[in-house]
C-alpha cells in the first residue's frame, strides 16, 4: 500500500480534476481508500469500497483523458515554475488547510515559502476606491510594516483596493500574495502585470485552478474563500452594499477568522458595506493599527509550534492531560477535526469517533465552524 505522502503528484492532481467530488468529498475518498494510485488505475475496485460512488465520478475516474490531462497541467506548472501542493503535504498552507472547503490543490509560483512564519492580513474591497480608500490602505500597511516587519498582506489583484493593498506591500517590502481566479500561466487583469511580477520575488501568486484554465465570473467569488482563509484576519476597505468584498469577510467569520471593518464618511455609498459589517456586530470597527494589533494579539511574542504561531506565554496553574486529544486542544485552544487528525496522524473518521467519546463525558466542547476546545 503506497502512502498519500508517497503517492506521486500525478495521482494527487488527478483527483482534483473530479467533478462534483468537492472538498469533502474528497476527504471523504481518500479516508476509505487503501491507496490512491492503485484506485485511479483500477477504478474498478472501487465498487466494492464506496457502492455508493456516483456514476458520474466513477466515469470519470475510469477516462483515459483523466491522466492525459493531468500530464499536460503538469507538463505546464514545469514550463511556467509553478508547484501544486496537495492539501495533506507539508508545504501546504496550515490555516488554508484549516478551512474545510480548502481545495485539493494549490498552485503556487513565486518565492515565498514560509507560510507559518509570518503573520498574515487579507485586505479586500471595491473595484471603484476613492482616494480615501486608496489612503487608508497606504497608510495602515506603512504602519503595520514598521510594527509587524514579518507581516505577509494577501488580497486578489483586482482594480480598487486589491491592487493598492499590493502595491503599498510592495512599496513598504513586505511580502504579498495575489489569489487568482484562473491558471498562474495568465495574469488577469493584464493591467497589473507589472506588480504581479514584482510579487514573485518576494511573495507568490496562487490558485486553485490548474494552468490554462480561463477565469469565469464564478470563479471570482469562489477564489475569495481563499483569500480568507489564507490570513489570520480580514480587512474590508470601502464596499458597497452589495460588494464581493462582503462574501469575503462572511467566509472569513465562518473560519472563525478576524474580520475589521474601515469606516467610510457619512453618506458615501461605497462605505454602506463597511458600515453595515460594523452595525450588525459581524467586523470590529478599525480606527488604526492599534486596535488591529492588540485584538490578534501581535504584540505578544510568539513561537512557531508544529508549523503554527501560538503565543509563548507560560500558564500558571495549567491542568496537565494524558489524553493525547486533550493535551493538543491545552496547548492550541481550539482546533478542527482536520487539523487534530492531522497532528496525531489519525484517519479522519477514527478522530470524529474519539472526539464524540470526549464530547460525550463533558470533556470536550464543539464550537461553531467545526472546531473543537477544552470543556
Amino acid at each position: 500500500m503506497t502512502s498519500i505522502e508517497e503517492t506521486p503528484m500525478r495521482y494527487k492532481v488527478a483527483l482534483s480534476l473530479i467533478k462534483g467530488m468537492g472538498a469533502k468529498g474528497t476527504r471523504y475518498f481518500i479516508n476509505h481508500i487503501e491507496d490512491l494510485e492503485e484506485a485511479l488505475t483500477h477504478p474498478q475496485q472501487l465498487r466494492g469500497v464506496l457502492p455508493r460512488l456516483s456514476e458520474n465520478i466513477y466515469q470519470q475516474l475510469c477516462s483515459s483523458a483523466l491522466l492525459m490531462e493531468v500530464d499536460r497541467i503538469l507538463e505546464t506548472c514545469q514550463q511556467e515554475q509553478v508547484t501544486p501542493y496537495f492539501f495533506l503535504e507539508d508545504g501546504y498552507p496550515d490555516l488554508l488547510y484549516q478551512c474545510p472547503d480548502a481545495p485539493t490543490i494549490l498552485y503556487v509560483r513565486g518565492a515565498l515559502q514560509s507560510w507559518g512564519q509570518l503573520r498574515s492580513l487579507s485586505i479586500v474591497g471595491t473595484r471603484n476606491a476613492t482616494s480615501y480608500g486608496r489612503g487608508i490602505v497606504t497608510s495602515l500597511i506603512s504602519e503595520l510594516a514598521q510594527r509587524i516587519p514579518s507581516l505577509l498582506i494577501t488580497s486578489g489583484l483586482a482594480y480598487g483596493i486589491d491592487i493598492q493593498a499590493h502595491r503599498s506591500a510592495l512599496e513598504c517590502g513586505l511580502p504579498t500574495i495575489a489569489v487568482l481566479a484562473h491558471g498562474l500561466d495568465t495574469i488577469y487583469p493584464a493591467a497589473h502585470r507589472r506588480e504581479a511580477m514584482q510579487m514573485l520575488e518576494q511573495g507568490a501568486w496562487v490558485s486553485e485552478y490548474a494552468p490554462g484554465v480561463k477565469a469565469r465570473p464564478s470563479s471570482f467569488l469562489a477564489r475569495n474563500r481563499i483569500i480568507a482563509g489564507l490570513t489570520e484576519a480580514t480587512i474590508v476597505v470601502e464596499a458597497g452594499s452589495r460588494s464581493g468584498s462582503l462574501s469575503t469577510a462572511r467566509l472569513a467569520l465562518e473560519y472563525n477568522r478576524e474580520v475589521f471593518a474601515v469606516p467610510g464618511r457619512i453618506g458615501d455609498t461605497m462605505s454602506l458595506g463597511c458600515h453595515q459589517l460594523i452595525e450588525e456586530s459581524r467586523a470590529h470597527l478599525l480606527y488604526g493599527v492599534d486596535e488591529l494589533v492588540s485584538e490578534l494579539g501581535w504584540g505578544v511574542e510568539v513561537r512557531p509550534v508544529d508549523g503554527r504561531v501560538t503565543a509563548s506565554i507560560t500558564r500558571q496553574g495549567a491542568p496537565s492531560y494524558s489524553h493525547p486529544i486533550l493535551r493538543l486542544l491545552d496547548e492550541q485552544g481550539t482546533m478542527t477535526l482536520d487539523e487534530l487528525a492531522r497532528a496525531l496522524t489519525m484517519t479522519v473518521a477514527a478522530m470524529s469517533d474519539q472526539l464524540f467519546e470526549l464530547e460525550l463525558e463533558g470533556l470536550i466542547e464543539a464550537q461553531p465552524g467545526g472546531s473543537y476546545r477544552i470543556a
